[in-house]
């Protein structure tokens, strides 16, 4: 099965609340055999035991919203998942120029 990364901030997360749809999909994930890693950077560079903090605190909120995840990642670097998904994300499938395009579209909403 595949390894999915998932941003925290502003994919699961708007705010103090699920997006709509997270918690159906990522469960939809799991239920198929994936491995989904929620993944947030908003505390990197910090000291690990931190980081390691912060992780137990992010891992008992999600919990207690009923997100559903197999680890979260708060290093410093993104492991080598199979598939991303962020809301910030330009998908490159071998053409820059619709990934320039898509670029500027998500630019003239900033």
């Amino acid at each position: 099965m595949a390894w999915i990364g998932v941003s925290l901030e502003g994919t699961i997360l708007h705010g103090q609340q699920p997006s709509e749809g997270a918690i159906e999909a990522l469960m939809n994930l799991m239920q198929h055999g994936h491995r989904v890693t929620i993944i947030s950077d908003q505390i990197v560079p910090s000291p690990s035991e931190y980081r390691m903090a912060i992780k137990t605190h992010i891992e008992q909120f999600l919990q207690g919203l009923g997100i559903p995840f197999s680890d979260i990642w708060t290093g410093g670097f993104k492991p080598s998942f199979d598939i991303y998904i962020d809301s910030k994300a330009v998908n490159l499938d071998k053409d820059w120029n619709m990934a320039l395009a898509q670029t500027n579209m998500m630019l003239s909403g900033i």
